[in-house]
């Protein structure tokens, strides 16, 4: 049957929704837009319109530095503080999420027995020590714990606490005019 009759052919199955589609036949999805996923995170809601969706929002340290409570120095300082404790709870084999998976190493800080000059455990046990003796106070520890290490919000009766230990972290550092100088 050629020519002026067509024969249609029975399809089976459900009919297309309309729709633009992807390859594999699934209907697109929309766009997510993730800058406004951020902007409403409730944590960024004491930050002005402009910054919520700033890079440094994303952390408590980053907010406080963002409101302008803590310098850049003490924001530089707090970061490379949380880095050397990971690296140290890491060492020690601590699980948690700003350690290493917890597996830790066999010397445990107190200098490998084949080779005690290339100890990786004694250097990050060495850093962490100078970092933690450089916090004088109590207070100040507790403060800077908690945001840099635990990423919680503090108190604004802290804030005091949490900027003598961050200072302290900046000059040892040498992120400082007065570090810079040694």
């Amino acid at each position: 049957m050629h020519g002026q009759f067509a024969v249609t052919l029975n399809r089976k199955g459900r009919k297309r929704k309309s729709g633009r589609r992807e390859p594999s036949g699934r209907a697109r999805r929309a766009p997510v837009d993730y800058r406004a996923m951020a902007a409403k995170n409730p944590d960024r809601r004491g930050l002005p319109e402009a910054l919520r969706t700033h890079e440094r929002a994303g952390s408590a340290l980053g907010r406080l530095n963002l409101k302008k409570r803590i310098s850049d120095n003490e924001y530089e300082a707090g970061q490379r503080y949380s880095v050397i404790v990971g690296a140290y709870r890491a060492m020690i084999g601590v699980p948690g999420h700003l350690s290493g998976g917890g597996w830790g190493f066999d010397c445990g800080g107190f200098g490998c027995p084949d080779n005690p000059d290339a100890c990786i455990c004694l250097a990050r046990k060495n850093r962490y020590d100078a970092a933690y003796c450089t916090i004088r106070t109590h207070a100040a520890h507790m403060a800077v714990n908690a945001v840099a290490i635990h990423d919680h919000d503090i108190p604004p009766d802290e804030l005091v606490h949490l900027r003598v230990g961050l200072s302290a972290l900046a000059r040892h550092f040498g992120l400082t005019a007065k570090g810079k100088s040694r």
